[in-house]
């Protein structure tokens, strides 16, 4: 894959060219936490998660199915310093595409294994 991307000119990883292209915010770090099956009580179950510091329990107790919709979680810091988490949707088909469902204010990143993406 890394092959084809040097010969495409394509350099970065598709799920931050996703998260770019679904929101006009410009990021200095970008952080893929984990994704979930998208439905209204799985996310009420994260923002529980969210709230008693826990997100590895979510981790662990909210399903991924690429079969599904599904919320991807982010962690970003933009270019002023300020942290959130960006919840995207990602629809299992191809339209619509990808959009984010919310932005939520951080003061610390959680404690929580997270893969560096920029």
């Amino acid at each position: 894959m890394k092959l084809l991307n040097k010969i495409f000119g394509i350099n970065k990883n598709p799920m931050l060219t996703k998260l770019e292209k679904s929101t006009e915010f410009k990021f200095k770090e970008v952080f893929y936490c984990f994704g979930f099956i998208y439905t209204e009580e799985n996310l009420i179950r994260f923002k529980e998660h969210l709230e008693l510091n826990s997100l590895e329990e979510a981790k662990k107790e909210l399903l991924f199915d690429v079969a599904q919709d599904n919320l991807e979680v982010y962690f970003v810091t933009d270019l002023f310093s300020n942290k959130s988490i960006i919840i995207l949707i990602d629809y299992y088909e191809p339209l619509p595409k990808e959009k984010v469902l919310e932005q939520i204010p951080l003061k610390e990143f959680p404690n929580i294994e997270m893969k560096k993406l920029k």
